[in-house]
């Protein structure tokens, strides 16, 4: 997975949390600024935030990246989802 080191987006709770899910399921995290002509030749692209999680991005600056969602971003929603089902079941374990 390649992301930007941050100066070019927002050190957000959820992307913290998808490079987290990534370094601990070893999956290969890489904080790089990259071009937009290395995004194209993509296999897959994602975008996180605090509402969506993790959403499948399918076109680029008007180009298609992928017709659906990738085996890759498949996977960091399914662990996403856990990650989230555990947080809720500690915050109700502490009410």
């Amino acid at each position: 997975m390649w992301t930007s080191t941050g100066d070019y987006c927002l050190g957000g709770i959820t992307r913290g949390n998808v490079i987290r899910i990534c370094r601990e399921e070893g999956i290969p995290v890489f904080e790089k600024n990259f071009s937009l002509t290395e995004v194209y030749g993509a296999e897959e692209a994602f975008v996180t935030g605090t509402f969506a999680g993790v959403v499948p991005a399918h076109t680029i600056d008007g180009r298609i990246i992928s017709t659906g969602r990738g085996p890759m971003v498949e996977r960091l929603q399914g662990l996403y989802k856990k990650l989230v089902g555990r947080d809720i079941a500690q915050g109700a374990q502490r009410a």
